[in-house]
């Protein structure tokens, strides 16, 4: 029996640890772990921003499987992007910076340039998921702002 299987069978059978080759193991995933305030915020305003009723996300690196698989390969992504911007030194605003890589301008799979509007979507669904504290928190850290041009548009509505 290999290690993946001992701790399938382990988590199967309810157990917190298991026993392989004398060495203990606890059966805990990655996925067991609850999502940071971060990740569910800005997973959550990227589908209110892309609007997709398929449930895709703009998840196009992968073959579609379910909308739980989507949701953990957004959740992912948004996660890898924060500790990418941050290593980078935090160039510049969080959503700008993920934009370049989730919906890049010019891409080949947005013939009507609808990615140049994706940060502003994403911050503006933002604002609406975060209380007045966190967005001003999320401001103060330079994770999220919104340009001059979305924050009048926003004040006159």
């Amino acid at each position: 029996m290999t290690r993946g299987e001992a701790f399938k069978q382990a988590r199967k059978a309810g157990l917190k640890e298991f026993t392989y080759e004398g060495k203990r193991y606890n059966t805990k995933l990655a996925s067991d772990k609850p999502k940071s305030d971060f990740v569910s915020h800005v997973g959550e305003a990227i589908k209110v921003a892309e609007n997709d009723p398929t449930g895709r996300f703009g998840i196009r690196s992968e073959t579609f499987k379910s909308v739980k698989d989507d949701q953990k390969t957004l959740d992912n992504s948004v996660r890898n992007n924060r500790k990418r911007w941050e290593k980078a030194g935090k160039p510049g605003k969080f959503v700008d910076f993920m934009g370049k890589r989730w919906a890049p301008i010019g891409a080949k799979n947005d013939p009507k340039n609808l990615n140049k509007n994706w940060p502003n979507n994403v911050r503006g669904a933002l604002k609406k998921r975060l209380s007045t504290e966190e967005y001003k928190k999320w401001k103060a850290e330079n994770l999220v702002k919104l340009s001059p041009t979305a924050e009048a548009i926003r004040r006159k509505v």
